[in-house]
């Protein structure tokens, strides 16, 4: 069974058409790159996936269950936004908690690995306002991962980290792979 499925997935905003026709299936252990120019629908394509806007004509599917019609489709969902907000006066240590509360994670079932391999052990009781971009971004990273997710959407992954962040980032995108997630990557160079 595939595990997106968008099927003539169209989004037009007043007369301007932001996606139109769009058709693709993505299987587990699937990694898709969907590239193209800013204001190519790349984003919109996301927010649709994930339930942020609504489709104006089309269906996606995800593990089977339509997207809009019952939110536990969510729960299959990593998402790392390309620029991500968070309540700025939490600690990362509070925003990882916080999160734990919203997803109703047991003690144990979170992948914390990212925490250590992105260098975030000593910001862990860092106000999140005092992070720097790239900071926030290996936050953003740890939260898309920390669920297990079967599907990981990553909108320009790796804008504003470091070489090395970035190559960990991969790294962890091929083991999720490896591990049977299907994973859709945005971005607007090669």
């Amino acid at each position: 069974m595939d595990r997106v499925v968008f099927e003539g997935v169209g989004k037009r905003y007043g007369k301007q058409w932001a996606l139109r026709g769009v058709n693709a299936r993505f299987a587990p252990g699937e990694v898709v790159m969907v590239i193209g120019p800013n204001g190519s629908g790349k984003t919109t394509l996301i927010k649709c996936l994930l339930g942020l806007v609504r489709t104006t004509e089309g269906a996606i599917q995800v593990n089977g269950m339509e997207v809009g019609t019952d939110p536990e489709y969510r729960r299959a969902l990593g998402y790392m936004p390309q620029l991500a907000e968070f309540p700025r006066e939490l600690t990362v240590d509070q925003l990882l908690r916080m999160m734990n509360d919203i997803r109703n994670a047991r003690s144990g079932s979170t992948d914390d690995r990212l925490i250590g391999s992105l260098g975030l052990e000593a910001l862990l009781d860092k106000r999140i306002g005092t992070l720097s971009g790239g900071m926030r971004q290996k936050v953003s990273a740890v939260l898309a991962f920390r669920y297990r997710p079967s599907v990981l959407v990553l909108d320009e992954p790796t804008a504003g980290l470091d070489p090395v962040s970035a190559r960990t980032l991969l790294e962890a995108v091929s083991e999720a792979r490896r591990n049977g997630a299907t994973v859709l990557i945005t971005s607007h160079i090669m």
